[in-house]
């Protein structure tokens, strides 16, 4: 029951007690960690068993904190603030490195484009047309916005104005 809620319901953090009936909170718990579904969500024990043996094994499946009975609820309610402050930096972070992992790809595409500006880019001598890597010929224009973030203004030269405006 516990894990069917934990999968539809997302919690923040879960209060799990190790005697429970059927699966007992060590079950639970790594079952949670081992789905990548739950495995983020913090799981606090808080039980009667008060073994160094019992809190070991509890926090090496993955629990983040082990509270026994008989629990003082002011330091219970401090606990549970405090890791869920700290979920939610970790959130915070995981976000932020999905992000800078996608601004690294995007950075990495620019760079790989811009390597292949620089190298050699054949042009032809007679009509200046470029070969592209498909081995199709464009003009200057259409090969450079496609590879670009260029943007074209058209105008006249000095010596073309003279040799084609000027003799009309």
């Amino acid at each position: 029951m516990a894990l069917s809620l934990a999968q539809a319901e997302k919690p923040d953090l879960v209060l799990l007690d190790v005697m429970m009936p059927g699966m007992n909170g060590f079950e639970v718990c790594e079952t949670m960690k081992a789905d990548p579904g739950l495995a983020g969500i913090p799981v606090i024990f808080v039980t009667a068993l008060e073994k160094s043996l019992d809190e070991s094994r509890g926090l090496s499946l993955g629990a983040i904190d082990y509270i026994t009975k008989p629990i003082s609820p002011d330091l219970v309610l401090l606990r549970v603030r405090n890791h869920l402050e700290l979920k939610l930096q970790r959130d915070q972070l995981c976000r932020q490195r999905d992000e800078l992992a996608h601004q690294k790809a995007e950075l990495e595409e620019s760079l790989r484009r811009i390597r292949r500006l620089e190298g050699i880019i054949s042009i032809c001598m007679y009509c200046k047309k470029i070969r592209s890597e498909d081995k199709s010929w464009q003009q200057l224009e259409q090969y450079v916005c496609e590879h670009s973030d260029a943007q074209f203004s058209h105008g006249i030269c000095p010596e073309c104005f003279k040799d084609a405006v000027w003799k009309q």
